[in-house]
């Protein structure tokens, strides 16, 4: 009978904390997705676009050329 009762506290437990971890992860993964993730992809497309406009040279000038014809 005692054995019964612990292992049945035991397996409480175990659920207990099994439904309490996934609530967490869940929260935290929430969180990650509305918060954090939206900021790192602003960040990066802000990286690139600093890097497109390191690359351009300002002092060219554009081609008067409308079009090209051979």
């Amino acid at each position: 009978l005692l054995v019964e009762r612990l292992h049945k506290a035991f397996v409480l437990t175990c659920m207990a904390t099994t439904i309490v971890g996934l609530g967490i992860i869940g929260v935290r993964a929430g969180n990650y997705f509305i918060y954090v993730y939206p900021q790192i992809k602003a960040q990066k497309a802000k990286e690139q676009e600093n890097l497109l406009l390191e690359g351009k040279a300002k002092d060219i000038l554009p081609d008067s050329a409308p079009i090209l014809r051979d």
